[in-house]
């Protein structure tokens, strides 16, 4: 009996320990997420980990031709970079679905369309991508637009030309391209500015870009140092060991424990953070002073100065004058948007939206240095005829969360809100 105490007293406290760790591992899993986190979840979010090739939502899976918010990017001859082009797209006698051209989710490219037909290009970067592809802003332009009596009963379709990352001259240059193949059109809408005036001056000026050229263009053209090589083979590292750590935690003796769980979960938050930091090095790196024409491109304003903002923004006010003067002479209707950005306007803030702002940081220092002149380019084009519109101060009277990120992108009740002003101006200038 003196033996059998000892080891009763010990199996108990070892019991209590477990329990303990595992309420207090449960706690800060739930905390962390924001809700209750049962030990399936810790089982899925493992799962999405296991291969290396999944992409990153947030941003950190970098490699030569993935580098943008995580997704497959691939060089264009034309466009600077698309997302992964379908090869199993074929074309029809009306068209071709856009995700062969590497715009995933774009609607279709129509060459060939019936009387009620009512086709609708998007341009711009993300935001205007998201207000398409995520299935929100879509439907409410559409409901929208059809209740003034010129286009109701009209099947209207989207063809997206837009891609999160691309500034002006992207836009011209993918509708240019578009309407090469035969794309047809009733309207163009260019909803962008944001990426115009913060990408440059964030990523390309500091690496020694011309500003104008695509974001990153030294990662697509072969501007790689042994500095970003290293780091490329750092990330792939992390990648698989991240995979290979996820996989091994799924196995027998973990999937019933949240100890292991959140083990699992800080073990895999700092691979994450590493595989973020090595992406920022890359993207980043400062390369000052490049003299190389494929990267440096003609002599306008590399140096991060005023002249560099100037010739941006008269890029972005020509490139709106030169869409529109295309559609005049290809049958369709352009509008231009100046997008919203949380740092710039008289939004009040939600107490989730001022969380996840960033003060400080480049979306709210290249923001609130250039959106004065974009402004300033949209009271031009209206003054010259052409059809532009400030967005700065469309969610004035909206208080409740519509920013979904540090950045500037909207969720499904910001794109409603978004895509009812576009229609309210489109429907008073038509």
């Amino acid at each position: 009996m003196s033996s059998v105490r000892p080891i009763a007293f010990w199996t108990i406290l070892l019991a209590i320990v477990v329990l303990f760790a595992e309420c207090m591992s449960f706690v800060a899993l739930s905390v962390l997420r924001g809700e209750w986190y049962d030990l399936q979840d810790i089982d899925n979010a493992r799962a999405k980990h296991t291969s290396i090739d999944m992409p990153d939502l947030r941003g950190v899976n970098t490699d030569p031709s993935s580098f943008f918010g995580g997704y497959p990017t691939y060089l264009h001859p034309y466009l600077g970079f698309t997302l992964k082009p379908s090869t199993d797209v074929e074309a029809d006698d009306q068209g071709i679905a856009m995700e062969a051209f590497g715009f995933p989710h774009g609607g279709r490219m129509v060459r060939e369309r019936e009387s009620e037909d009512f086709i609708i290009a998007i341009l711009g970067g993300s935001v205007a991508q998201n207000l398409i592809t995520n299935g929100y802003g879509g439907p409410a332009l559409v409901r929208a637009l059809q209740k003034e009596r010129r286009f109701a009963g009209k099947n209207i379709q989207f063809t997206s030309l837009a891609t999160g990352g691309f500034k002006e001259p992207q836009h011209i240059l993918a509708l240019s391209y578009a309407l090469s193949l035969g794309a047809q059109f009733d309207m163009v809408i260019n909803l962008s500015g944001f990426n115009e005036v913060t990408l440059p001056f964030r990523e390309n000026i500091p690496a020694g870009l011309h500003p104008l050229y695509p974001r990153s263009w030294q990662l697509l053209a072969g501007g790689l140092t042994q500095t970003q090589l290293a780091d490329i083979g750092r990330i792939a590292l992390l990648r698989q060991s991240r995979a290979s750590f996820a996989l091994l935690s799924r196995r027998a003796g973990c999937n019933w424990s949240y100890t292991c769980g959140a083990l699992w979960h800080s073990l895999d938050h700092l691979m994450a953070r590493g595989i973020a930091r090595a992406n920022a090095r890359i993207v980043l790196q400062d390369k000052e002073g490049v003299d190389d024409p494929a990267f440096a491109g003609p002599p306008m304003g590399r140096g991060g100065s005023g002249a560099a903002l100037t010739e941006i923004v008269a890029t972005w006010e020509r490139s709106a004058a030169l869409i529109e003067e295309l559609g005049r002479s290809h049958g369709f209707r352009a509008f231009t948007f100046l997008q919203p950005s949380p740092y710039y306007g008289s939004k009040t803030l939600s107490l989730e939206e001022k969380k996840m702002l960033l003060p400080g940081t480049w979306p709210d220092i290249y923001t609130d240095r250039g959106y004065p002149a974009l402004q300033n380019s949209v009271r031009s084009l209206r003054v010259r005829g052409y059809h532009a519109q400030d967005l700065t101060e469309v969610f004035q009277d909206h208080p409740e969360t519509v920013y979904v990120d540090a950045c500037c992108h909207t969720g499904a009740h910001g794109d409603a809100i978004l895509s009812e002003a576009i229609a309210q101006e489109i429907l008073r200038a038509w």
